[in-house]
């Protein structure tokens, strides 16, 4: 969150997660005039939960604006963050949006461009 209002100024960074609710995603940017919407996985040599309700949730929110999933990845030594539409979860460690390393800038950038290119 930090990273994005590094990169984004006067973002607007609202975090939505919390252990009691999980039927949308953990936070929202509003930023150049789009809000976004992006779903927080981590991933480290087993499968991350992905509730029902929330990635239908998700699957809405992309077809009516933007949201994504970023995961972050540990496999034993490797580290990779990668962003994910909620239509390719299933398969997600082919995503073509992928940075070496838990990349919080890369992220950020990444949101910075969505917005941008929004309209």
């Amino acid at each position: 969150m930090q990273a994005c209002r590094e990169i984004m100024y006067m973002s607007v960074v609202l975090k939505h997660a919390d252990r009691f609710n999980t039927g949308y995603p953990d936070m929202t940017v509003t930023w150049s005039h789009a809000t976004s919407w992006w779903e927080v996985k981590f991933y480290d040599n087993e499968m991350f939960d992905a509730p029902q309700l929330q990635h239908l949730t998700c699957r809405r929110l992309a077809a009516q604006g933007t949201c994504y999933y970023v995961i972050y990845e540990r496999r034993h030594d490797v580290r990779l963050t990668r962003i994910v539409a909620p239509k390719d979860l299933d398969t997600w460690a082919q995503s073509k949006h992928v940075a070496k390393g838990f990349h919080h800038h890369w992220v950020a950038e990444f949101i910075s461009h969505s917005h941008l290119n929004v309209g």
